[in-house]
């Protein structure tokens, strides 16, 4: 719902909604599956609060948060787009 409602431009309820995912998916741990899909949800999150609405400082803080959780799981691959999406949004400051 989450990546419909941003397609829409409904950005608020896409932001909503990707916030339920992950409250739903919950935080991944060390030998967790669900960490990729956990890192997707983060970054559209991130892009509809930075990019969309605007809000850089929390997505940075998002974005930062969930970079150093998934670095001290071990899942430094999921971590690629989260780095990528932050440094976009500072650069933009």
């Amino acid at each position: 719902h989450g990546r419909v409602n941003a397609y829409a431009g409904e950005y608020d309820d896409a932001l909503a909604a990707l916030e339920k995912a992950l409250a739903l998916l919950g935080e991944p741990e060390r030998n967790d599956d669900r960490a990729g899909e956990w890192a997707e949800c983060v970054r559209l999150a991130g892009a509809v609060e930075g990019l969309y609405l605007e809000r850089p400082a929390p997505a940075l803080t998002r974005l930062d948060a969930a970079v150093s959780h998934l670095t001290a799981l071990g899942h430094t691959e999921e971590t690629e787009p989260l780095i990528s999406l932050a440094a976009r949004l500072r650069d933009e400051e």
